[in-house]
């Protein structure tokens, strides 16, 4: 009987160490606790967090591209695709991490034993605008011209760290990793000078900031950047922000990591890690649109698309060595892929997830993933 004790005892002992190994890498929902935080169908915003360190912090923030005009934004949230990039609808009360947010060793040695939190992009705006939408409850027009949305994303990023500060225990932080990809990358490039400011030095906390952008390299090759974000997009979500309002470069700065790190705008004193492709498929996607606009194709000007690719290479090559020549705070990783976003921070994106399982750009014949 003693005997079959012990073993019931071991055997309980086991499951529960699996089980709690197991909840480790899980990361809850929460709900961000500033009602101006809300998503574009005026959903409350959320994040997930998932306790390791009290210490050390990494907080990512999510993908999803944008809308650039009202007629952009009315498709993308009748695309069923990406309805879920607009609202907090749908989204499950844990999820498990992954890369920089896994709590396993194997996966993530650097960070396995940080603090993850995992905010998802719901406002379509690179977490910049600050637009409220009027029309409560939320009801969708179907109609190219129609404003619906509400664009928080602004209100978001910032919401999340007083949350953290004021429920979790941010304040104790040593080390802060802000990490983001895409627009994610946008907005820890526009919001690490607030987060500097206004979370940790007017606080005055010990904590050494860092951040991590991933695909956020944007260029203005052959004016496409200033196309996308354009004048229009930062009028309908009401975005402010000094940099955007910045064209001296001929485009707005916000969405340029160049401009951003050259004029400043993003802090000098704060370490940051680039990693993106040379030939990022995103980007070339509006340039391969253009020749298809000029009559051309894959199959029949096969001269003409890799002379384009060949010289968007060059100036992504260009602009990210005139960078790294100014600016002592910036590290670099440029594989030569066509690959938009690297990083997939939870099962969020799994099969079974509420989001795409990949993101596909087609153009013409040709698809990249």
């Amino acid at each position: 009987m003693a005997g079959d004790t012990k073993y019931l005892f071991v055997a309980a002992f086991f499951l529960y160490f699996i089980s709690t190994t197991k909840a480790s890498n899980e990361l809850q929902k929460k709900y961000i606790s500033d009602t101006n935080a809300i998503c574009n169908d005026n959903t409350r915003a959320t994040f997930y967090i998932g306790h390791q360190s009290r210490q050390k912090w990494i907080v990512f923030f999510e993908s999803g591209g944008f809308c650039a005009s009202l007629e952009d934004c009315n498709e993308r949230y009748r695309n069923q695709n990406s309805t879920i990039f607009m609202t907090s609808n749908g989204y499950p009360d844990k999820v498990t991490g992954k890369d920089l947010l896994s709590a396993s060793k194997d996966e993530n040695p650097t960070f396995s034993n940080y603090t993850h939190v995992l905010v998802p992009y719901c406002s379509s705006d690179l977490w910049l605008g600050l637009k409220t939408n009027p029309k409560k409850p939320f009801h969708f027009v179907d109609g190219s011209s129609e404003d619906n949305f509400s664009f928080r994303g602004q209100t978001i990023f910032r919401s999340v760290f007083l949350d953290l500060l004021q429920q979790y225990n941010l304040s104790d932080a040593e080390e802060l990793i802000l990490a983001g990809s895409s627009a994610g990358g946008i907005g820890v490039l526009n919001h690490a000078q607030w987060v500097l400011n206004h979370v940790i030095k007017s606080r005055g906390l010990n904590t050494k900031l860092f951040t991590i952008v991933d695909s956020g390299w944007f260029i203005d090759f052959q004016g496409s950047l200033n196309a996308q974000v354009n004048p229009e997009f930062l009028s309908f979500a009401n975005i402010s922000l000094f940099a955007c309002t910045d064209f001296s470069h001929g485009h707005t700065c916000c969405p340029s990591a160049s401009c951003m790190i050259s004029r400043g705008y993003y802090p000098s004193s704060v370490p940051l890690l680039l990693v993106s492709s040379m030939f990022d498929a995103f980007m070339l996607r509006s340039v391969f649109e253009t020749l298809q606009n000029e009559g051309k194709t894959a199959e029949d000007n096969y001269g003409d698309f890799l002379s384009v690719v060949n010289m968007y290479g060059g100036e992504v090559n260009g602009s990210i060595t005139s960078t790294e020549n100014q600016a002592s705070n910036v590290s670099v990783f440029v594989p030569a892929c066509f690959q938009h976003v690297y990083l997939v921070t939870t099962s969020l994106w799994e099969e079974d997830g509420v989001l795409p399982a990949s993101f596909e750009i087609s153009v013409g014949s040709a698809i990249f993933r």
